[in-house]
């Protein structure tokens, strides 16, 4: 029933922009003597129609679009004659007021949307919407080249403040040439953040061809609150580690933790994370698990590991080590020879004694290797903390970083007594291997065939393959089975901002389209605004309210592009009329406009086609 009540709320809304859209049309066509004939919101046969002071009113069953009916837009068929109190019988002035009345009335009802929105308190919004604190950065990008990581922070990008994820998204996707960057390398540790300024390419990141800067992921608080997220699944991992309502994520796998897509990386590296004495100092280091196979190993160490396997009772096809040679009281010795150099990485010393395997005690070479055959996932989390929600935006990234409890956690893992909790080490599974009943495995199995076959009949080889590796990806992604919330944050910048925000992300999208730089199948068309509209509504007025003023933004800066078919072309054509004192022929009108119409009804049913696509 709510969703039916948000389509209909959806609905709505889309009716007013375009009622208001033609009303402004209307108010001015009026205003400098234009004779209307039809006031029209939809298109197709009028559900509802009414006279009212020589114009006809109609509501048709179509209400994604509208239209107001000038009389003289079209020479007489039978005179060629044009009505004085026509469109092109007024001056090209009045015809330029006309055409630009509609999309002034879009923006101006934008800005009276934002400024009630800014009147009213603002928006609730996730922190990771906000934040300015990068959560994961792609190893291989230009961004982890210039030893940016998780945790530091972003100030702007190409000299516009950066106000949040979104930023990172649109200069990914929309920038044509490089991305000026500038941060701060933030230690938590001591509370110093060292200034930066870099530059960098976009790049395809992903078979889907979206383009990155590099910054994947923003922070966010990550919480177990089981009355919002839901209870922990039966045969959920998590289910094993202690976790409790209110615990929040800060540390694992030797790492602070800043996001979901951080975390979700480190459990799926498979990395083993030893404990090591090196002198008087505790070390946390994390070394690639392989394959007996991939080292060159002389035959008295193949031998020693050989022995140990046997000791430990360990059966397996393909035994896991690390790339050294370690002796029996677990003194590190040297390094092996690997096949792929590429997994080299020099982070034990010989002499290093190595105390722990993912948390779990090790005391000679058969505990170590029985330890390296399973990957075990070490979590620490903040417990017993009373978390502010309703933040103000502007005070929530040094929220977030005072709440990061560097002192406590180097005490933690130094062994001190701290309130922070370190949890059971668990073993991440794919969501097959959850306590899940057959009937949802068989769901599981038919929903991965589905997808397997939508993605082979791709005629695109080099696509299908890609997108192919990409769902054998997710099917064999390993899960911790738990769902974390986010702080909310009140986002209310004023009107202007705002305003000014959405326009410029609007005209950048358009800019980006025709250059190539952004792929048509992304972009929404009405089946999708009225989706993202009905959406909205569950977050609430103000967030409904918000997109309402977003798509009227929009409305206005399309309709005032230079094709014939749009107000901006009608605006063109009477500039040109106006410089040159001449009127374009309306029988050459009518050839020009033509092919637009066409085009633009093919970029409906396009759009529209990727709209429905997405929603199946």
């Amino acid at each position: 029933m709510a969703n039916i009540t948000h389509l209909l709320f959806a609905l709505i809304a889309l009716g007013f922009l375009v009622f208001i859209h033609e009303l402004g049309h209307y108010f001015v066509a009026r205003r400098v003597g234009m004779r209307v004939e039809v006031f029209s919101i939809g298109f197709g046969k009028p559900l509802f129609s009414w006279m009212r002071k020589g114009v006809r009113w109609q509501i048709c069953w179509l209400i994604l679009g509208g239209y107001v009916k000038i009389a003289g837009m079209e020479a007489d068929p039978k005179t060629g004659k044009i009505p004085s109190d026509g469109f092109f019988g007024k001056t090209p002035f009045d015809r330029i007021k006309v055409a630009l009345a509609g999309p002034v009335a879009n923006l101006l009802t934008a800005f009276v949307i934002f400024s009630l929105i800014w009147a009213f308190g603002g928006r609730e919004e996730k922190f990771s919407t906000v934040s300015q604190r990068v959560g994961y950065v792609d190893p291989q990008s230009a961004m982890a080249a210039y030893h940016v990581k998780a945790g530091d922070s972003i100030s702007s990008l190409n000299g516009s403040a950066y106000q949040g994820f979104k930023d990172a998204l649109y200069a990914g996707l929309l920038s044509d040439e490089t991305v000026a960057v500038k941060g701060a390398h933030i230690s938590y540790k001591d509370g110093n953040a060292e200034p930066f300024a870099i530059t960098v390419t976009p790049y395809k990141e992903t078979p889907t061809s979206i383009r990155t800067i590099g910054i994947l992921a923003p922070a966010s608080f990550l919480i177990y609150d089981p009355e919002i997220s839901g209870p922990l699944h039966k045969g959920s991992p998590m289910a094993e580690s202690g976790i409790e309502p209110g615990d929040r994520i800060i540390w694992a796998e030797g790492e602070p933790i800043y996001s979901l897509y951080q975390l979700s990386t480190l459990v799926n590296e498979q990395k083993a994370l030893l404990t090591v004495q090196r002198g008087s100092d505790i070390l946390r280091i994390r070394l690639p698990r392989l394959p007996l196979s991939s080292l060159k190993l002389r035959a008295s160490d193949y031998a020693e590991i050989i022995d140990r396997q046997f000791a430990a009772q360990i059966k397996t096809k393909s035994l896991m080590t690390i790339a050294y040679s370690v002796s029996n009281n677990l003194i590190v010795d040297h390094p092996f020879v690997i096949f792929d150099e590429s997994e080299r990485a020099p982070l034990l010393h010989s002499g290093d004694k190595i105390l722990s395997v993912d948390g779990q005690d090790v005391r000679s070479g058969k505990e170590l290797l029985k330890a390296l055959q399973t990957h075990k996932v070490e979590i620490m989390v903040q417990r017993g903390h009373k978390w502010e929600n309703d933040l103000n935006w502007q005070k929530s990234n040094s929220y977030f970083d005072a709440s990061m409890p560097w002192a406590e956690m180097e005490e933690a893992l130094a062994g001190k007594p701290t309130t922070l909790i370190m949890l059971r080490p668990i073993v991440a599974a794919k969501y097959s291997d959850f306590a899940i009943s057959d009937e949802e495995k068989k769901t599981l199995e038919q929903e991965i065939d589905r997808r397997r076959q939508e993605i082979e009949s791709k005629a695109d080889t080099e696509e299908r393959g890609q997108l192919l590796a990409l769902l054998s990806e997710e099917e064999n992604k390993l899960r911790l089975g738990v769902a974390f919330t986010d702080l909310v944050v009140r986002y209310n910048p004023p009107p202007y901002q705002l305003f000014t925000a959405v326009f410029s992300e609007t005209t950048e999208t358009l800019k980006s389209l025709v250059s190539g730089y952004l792929n048509p199948k992304m972009l929404s068309g009405p089946v999708g605004i009225v989706q993202v509209m009905k959406n909205s509504w569950s977050s609430g007025a103000l967030q409904a309210l918000f997109w309402v003023g977003a798509i009227s933004v929009n409305l206005g800066v399309l309709n005032l592009l230079p094709l014939p078919v749009l107000d901006g072309g009608y605006i063109l054509l009477s500039l040109y009329e106006m410089v040159t004192k001449k009127r374009v022929n309306p029988k050459v009108l009518e050839r020009i406009i033509f092919p637009f119409i066409v085009l633009l009804i093919g970029f409906f049913l396009f759009v529209t086609y990727y709209d429905i696509k997405r929603l199946l």
